[in-house]
């Protein structure tokens, strides 16, 4: 398959900008940097299926047909530096929605958030 049309992940990423509603799927690859190393917990929700892998490796797996709500989550030990991130989503029917989340061991209060614009970056 080839791709209908690519481009760039920012802070305003918003599946409601695509130019379909229903039955596409979207690949988001590029690097993360780890700050602080230690246990990382990843948190995924979508409707419908989605994967994520962070460097090379399979953390999640929320494949198949769903609505929002079932969150799957991971939890990797990761030394501070950059690493190749994943995350693949397709979507069928009506409803629609990507979340990914994470709790970094710096944070103080245990709290799920979206990866931060910072220490995200593009591939080409």
């Amino acid at each position: 398959m080839r791709p209908v049309s690519d481009g760039f992940v920012d802070a305003d990423f918003d599946l409601r900008r695509f130019p379909r509603r229903e039955d596409y799927a979207c690949v988001i690859e590029g690097y993360i940097e780890i700050l602080d190393s230690g246990y990382h917990v990843f948190v995924l929700d979508s409707d419908d299926g989605s994967r994520l892998y962070v460097g090379g490796k399979r953390l999640i797996d929320h494949d198949g047909l769903h609505g929002r709500g079932d969150v799957q989550s991971y939890i990797v030990p990761l030394r501070k530096g950059f690493y190749p991130i994943r995350l693949e989503y397709f979507q069928r029917g009506q409803d629609y929605g990507l979340d990914l989340l994470y709790v970094t061991p710096a944070m103080t209060e245990p709290q799920t958030i979206p990866i931060p614009v910072e220490v995200r970056y593009g591939r080409k």
